[in-house]
């Protein structure tokens, strides 16, 4: 199995439209990769056990939120989101799948991989433009419970992480860097 085809895995594990209908999302998720012949994207556990300990706080089991609002990570904003019907979503991100099967389906993992990672957003944004659901599009959250970060957000850090769930032990080996660049004016005057 080559890297790219679990970072594809792990890319798919989720549908966009997860935020609509968290139970039946596991099944949306494996019918949409299916259209562009992908399979098994259950089996990105490890890849989606990192990435959601790294955006969420711990949460019981069982415990359920409606999709009604979504909620600024770094203050007390937030939308209230009503009116939408989760239908419009399924049917527009299903045939956008549809389509993109017609053209990458027989592609290499990585070629699919990389066209999904960079283009999934804007041809999903193309095909249901007119619908109103589609203004939250980009922040479409992750999880209903705790829905500050994108469900983008989310699968783009599944498929950044090797990591390997055989249902009792998270094998992994990765390693985080933080990189920033500090105040510009020092930067400036040192330079000078």
């Amino acid at each position: 199995m080559s890297n790219f085809e679990e970072k594809l895995k792990a890319f798919l594990h989720d549908p966009i439209d997860k935020c609509f209908d968290i139970p039946g999302h596991e099944k949306r998720a494996e019918s949409y990769a299916d259209m562009i012949n992908v399979s098994n994207v259950r089996g990105a556990k490890g890849p989606d056990m990192i990435a959601s300990c790294m955006e969420r706080s711990l949460l019981p089991k069982g415990v359920f939120q409606d999709f009604n609002e979504i909620r600024h990570p770094l203050s007390e904003g937030y939308l209230t989101v009503s009116n939408i019907n989760p239908n419009d979503a399924f049917n527009s991100i299903r045939e956008t799948y549809e389509q993109i099967g017609k053209e990458i389906g027989n592609w290499e993992d990585k070629k699919k991989f990389l066209f999904l990672w960079r283009n999934l957003q804007d041809i999903i944004f193309e095909k249901a433009k007119s619908e109103n659901w589609v203004k939250f599009l980009p922040i479409l959250p992750a999880d209903t419970r705790v829905p500050d970060h994108s469900i983008w957000e989310h699968l783009k850090i599944a498929s950044s992480v090797l990591a390997f769930w055989d249902g009792k032990t998270l094998i992994q080996n990765n390693s985080l860097f933080l990189f920033s660049i500090g105040p510009v004016q020092s930067f400036i005057g040192r330079a000078r």
